[in-house]
């Protein structure tokens, strides 16, 4: 669902770049949505008694670093595009900081790797964190 609302905003931007000026309120609202949704999920995992075991201190850890990297990957995403600018890498011995006037493709690219990136760990973290995902593997 997620997916589908971020390549809408994707297309509806490169048609026109006003036409989602408000397009962080569009995936807070569908982040709730998929909140309940993940809600009702837990709701009838416990109903139904799936996952008895307890989640111990270290795993806990790995979930909440899980979801405070996606976190962080989503602000940059959303940094750069508010700026027109994403941290890209290096070309040689200068960093490549691909913008939406000089190379559109690359800066768009860049833009939904970083929010897929962001989204996929945080989306993980959560779920790791109510045991519908395996939880991060910590030594």
């Amino acid at each position: 669902m997620l997916a589908f609302v971020v390549s809408r905003i994707l297309v509806g931007g490169a048609r026109d770049p006003t036409s989602h000026n408000l397009w962080p309120f569009e995936i807070l609202q569908v982040g709730a949505l998929s909140v309940v949704v993940m809600g009702v999920l837990l709701l009838a995992r416990k109903l139904t008694g799936a996952g008895r075991r307890g989640m111990s201190l270290l795993p806990s850890l790995g979930a909440l670093f899980l979801v405070a990297i996606g976190a962080g990957v989503l602000a940059v995403a959303y940094r750069g595009y508010r700026d027109g600018e994403l941290p890209a890498g290096t070309s040689g011995f200068r960093a490549y900081r691909p913008n939406r006037e000089d190379d559109p493709l690359a800066f768009h690219v860049f833009l939904v790797l970083y929010f897929c990136g962001g989204m996929a760990l945080a989306v993980w973290g959560l779920l790791a964190l109510v045991g519908m995902a395996p939880p991060l593997k910590l030594r």
